[in-house]
């Protein structure tokens, strides 16, 4: 396990038929749920980024997807989850660049930029 994360847990709803599932990721700087890409790595990141209707939705699936293709895909829970605010108020955009740092920091993650994609 990364050393810098505090706990995981495998995510499989929603994502039946997909060759990846996700990995519950919390640190002190980023939360959400990764999906390595498939394939030899190093592969290129992409934060995917949940609407106003909460985390939990589409963008799992859409990140399942992108690791399908060869990305490594994390969805940043920025509230309505575990461990973080309950409501779209008040939300940072220092925690954004927080979760792209800490994807650009793993091993398995090539280049120097963040894809960034949104619902």
């Amino acid at each position: 396990m990364d050393p810098a994360v505090y706990s995981t847990t495998n995510q499989s709803d929603h994502m039946e038929g997909r060759f990846v599932s996700g990995k519950q990721i919390r640190t002190e700087n980023a939360a959400g749920y990764l999906y390595r890409g498939v394939g030899e790595g190093p592969h290129p990141a992409v934060l995917v980024v949940h609407g106003s209707g909460g985390a939990g939705g589409c963008e799992r699936e859409y990140a399942a997807l992108l690791a399908e293709h060869g990305y490594t895909a994390f969805c940043v829970e920025y509230f309505d989850a575990p461990g973080v605010r309950d409501a779209l108020v008040g939300v940072p955009l220092e925690e954004f660049r927080d979760a792209a740092d800490w994807l650009l920091d793993r091993r398995d993650v090539t280049g120097e930029q963040v894809g960034v994609v949104g619902f």
